[in-house]
């Protein structure tokens, strides 16, 4: 059992990678960069690094070639440079989009930013930053190894850029996780998250299957569909050893005070009466609303935020200024 500062550490800590309960101080910008921070971030990178490639494509003026240039051949993924040693193009496609034409970052972004603040929620910054660069690189081992078998005209000089596989992983977890999950993408027409995933699966097999033909490899992103949407059902299948490797990981980085260990006759000291008292009304309180705080969290995963009672809305606030006050101590 915990008592005293203990239990209020262990209370807090607990509440610490809950997104629920930050700090609402720091201005209004980082009030919205505090939830779903890291889909936030990947999708201005995307918008950023879409403006680089096309600064530092061959051409001039408006007579750009597309998909050239430094920054792009460099980072793009390409079967031949990854078995030559390049193995960075593995992740670093993942951040790069095609220039030309704009409907494929500005698709992933939508995607990344509706769908990715979702599961981040639920994972926590840490762990979904893992889990999506993760994806990146699974989606680009199945393009490389679908491009290595020849399959659909292409060779190893075939190359892609984008991150098609890793938005898929997160469309096909936040489903495979909460298929009745009603999003309102654009706040119109709210629907289950499983109609977007297929949706989405949809208009990128038209794309790539029915559209006209092309030798250029857009084809093989539907490998890298399959690389995410694998990489999405194995996560969700071992959620818990990935979530042990996460919490070891953050564990190391966190100073433990080291443990006292007891003689079985050996005199342990009381406390006070009246400290004793306190001490186990704080903790009855603590265990009661920890109690009271995992349904409700259980509630949001199952049915989302939306549904929760202004009772239940209390519950979080008086968790939140708890955990506040204690951060002060």
């Amino acid at each position: 059992m915990l008592y005293g500062k203990a239990a209020s550490r262990a209370f807090g800590m607990g509440l610490l990678d809950r997104d629920y309960y930050r700090d609402d101080r720091g201005g209004y910008f980082m009030n919205w960069l505090r939830h779903g921070r890291v889909s936030k971030i990947l999708a201005a990178a995307y918008i950023a690094l879409f403006l680089i490639q096309i600064a530092t494509s061959r051409g001039s003026g408006s007579f750009t070639e597309p998909n050239t240039g430094p920054v792009t051949e460099t980072l793009n993924l390409q079967a031949e440079a990854v078995l030559k040693g390049q193995v960075w193009r593995l992740l670093t496609y993942g951040f790069l989009h095609t220039t030309d034409s704009l409907w494929y970052i500005a698709f992933n972004v939508v995607l990344l930013y509706y769908f990715g603040r979702e599961v981040e929620e639920r994972m926590g910054w840490r762990a979904f930053l893992f889990y999506y660069l993760l994806s990146i690189v699974a989606a680009g081992l199945a393009f490389v190894g679908t491009t290595m078998l020849g399959l659909n005209g292409t060779n190893k000089q075939t190359v892609f850029v984008g991150a098609t596989g890793a938005i898929t992983a997160v469309l096909v977890l936040l489903a495979c996780q909460q298929p009745g999950y009603r999003l309102n993408l654009f706040y119109v027409l709210p629907a289950p998250v499983w109609v977007f995933v297929l949706l989405n699966l949809g208009v990128d097999a038209w794309m790539m299957l029915v559209d006209r033909p092309v030798t250029d490899g857009r084809r093989m992103a539907l490998a890298l569909h399959f690389g995410g949407a694998v990489m999405a059902s194995l996560y969700f299948l071992r959620t818990a050893r990935f979530s042990g490797l996460v919490r070891r990981t953050r564990g190391t980085m966190t100073r433990q005070p080291p443990l006292r260990i007891h003689e079985e006759d050996e005199p342990v000291e009381e406390e006070p009466e009246e400290r004793a008292v306190a001490v186990a009304a704080s903790r009855e309180r603590d265990e009661h609303l920890e109690a009271q705080l995992d349904a409700v969290l259980a509630k949001v995963a199952q049915h989302g935020k939306q549904s929760l009672t202004p009772s239940e809305h209390a519950i979080l606030q008086r968790a939140a200024e708890i955990y506040r006050k204690r951060l002060k101590k």
